[in-house]
């Protein structure tokens, strides 16, 4: 699953994405850290699953499993 809040909404600039195992999204999160995107920075991290479900884009970054 993926989640982009749109502009103006809490969470725009993030991108959550959910993957189906813990590996996976330790993968995503090696594959990605580090890398830029349209000149930024991209932070990759491991987001609570329960808020990740109610769609609460308050907290940090993204990887959700």
């Amino acid at each position: 699953s993926v989640i982009i809040p749109k502009a103006g909404e809490v969470g725009a600039t993030k991108i959550f994405l959910e993957y189906s195992t813990n590996e996976d999204a330790g993968k995503a999160i090696a594959g990605l850290e580090g890398r830029t995107f349209d000149g930024r920075r991209v932070e990759a991290s491991y987001y609570d699953e329960a808020r990740f479900a109610n769609k609460d884009n308050s907290g940090t970054t993204t990887a959700s499993t």
